[in-house]
C-alpha cells in the first residue's frame, strides 16, 4: 500500500531510538510535508537523516540544539 504524505504532518515520539527511530527515518525517507521528531535525546534525533542529509536542528524541553 503506498500512502502519499506529501501534504502530511508526521509527528514521531521517541525519534531517538528503537521502533521510534526506524519510523522517523522511512517518514524522512517519504515525501512528508513536514517531519516533527522529538524525544528526550536531542543528539539521537539529529542522527535522522532527510534526502541524505543531516537535520541539525533538535529542541527538546525548551533547549535548541544544533
Amino acid at each position: 500500500m503506498i500512502v502519499d504524505l506529501s501534504d502530511k504532518v508526521v509527528i514521531v515520539t521517541g525519534a531517538a531510538s528503537g521502533i521510534g527511530a526506524a519510523i522517523a527515518q522511512c517518514a524522512a525517507d517519504s515525501d512528508v510535508g513536514a517531519l516533527v521528531l522529538t524525544d528526550r535525546d536531542p543528539d539521537g534525533c539529529a542522527r535522522v537523516r532527510v534526502n541524505g542529509i543531516n537535520l541539525g536542528w533538535v529542541a527538546t524541553e525548551g533547549e535548541h540544539h544544533m
